[in-house]
């Protein structure tokens, strides 16, 4: 069982659906170079003009933005496709920052890459869907969330700890309601009745200071 300390390491962040891309011609990733990196490497800095972009074929990367020009926070998780190719094409310093949140598999296009890249048309379809995607399905989630029941956000928050933390079948989050009330912005005593029915369909302990999730 995983324990989860801190309220940080808590995050409802939105999840990048490119199920449906268009398929990439077989010889697209020889162009680029392959590379397996550590938990904790960072493909791109807050602030930074990236000079390539990435493609991610198995592992987690983090997106993080920044809140207020201060803290740096959790906004999307990516488990696939390309990255980095909004501030590449923009030639815009990127907002975003990157990490890997386990050990990742991706491949590497340089700019003489890309070049070669945008000369194949289903290439450019791939990168024009994930960018529409990514466009769009942030704001639709907000739209969603905001017309969601309270047990509804739990629901997909916990689930959320789940989708981070991949093999974990049991979960343990030191908080009490009380500063789970804080993160989803509600009372404490409507995050009390949303836990209640909550527990009629799925398996959650909790005590003073801990709730306890199982898949």
């Amino acid at each position: 069982m995983k324990k989860i300390e801190k309220i940080d390491q808590l995050h409802f962040a939105h999840c990048y659906d490119l199920s449906g891309a268009p398929e990439l011609p077989s010889d697209t990733f020889s162009l680029g170079e392959k590379l397996v990196l550590p938990k904790g490497t960072v493909l791109l800095s807050y602030g930074e003009v990236p000079r390539s972009i990435w493609y991610l074929h198995e592992g987690i990367i983090n997106g993080y933005r920044p809140d207020n020009n201060i803290d740096m926070n959790l906004a999307y998780v990516i488990t696939k496709g390309f990255l980095a190719e909004a501030w590449y094409f923009s030639k815009r310093k990127s907002m975003d920052e990157f990490i890997a949140a386990e050990k990742c598999t991706v491949s590497k296009f340089s700019e003489s890459a890309i070049n070669k890249l945008i000369q194949n048309p289903d290439i450019v379809k791939n990168i024009l869907f994930t960018l529409a995607v990514k466009s769009t399905s942030i704001c639709t989630k907000f739209e969603n969330f905001k017309n969601q029941t309270l047990k509804e956000r739990l629901r997909a928050f916990l689930e959320m700890q789940f989708t981070l933390n991949r093999g974990e079948r049991r979960l343990e989050l030191h908080m009490c309601q009380k500063e789970l009330a804080r993160i989803l912005n509600v009372h404490s005593v409507s995050i009390s009745r949303a836990l209640s029915d909550l527990k009629k369909e799925m398996d959650i302990q909790t005590s003073k200071n801990s709730i306890i999730i199982t898949r």
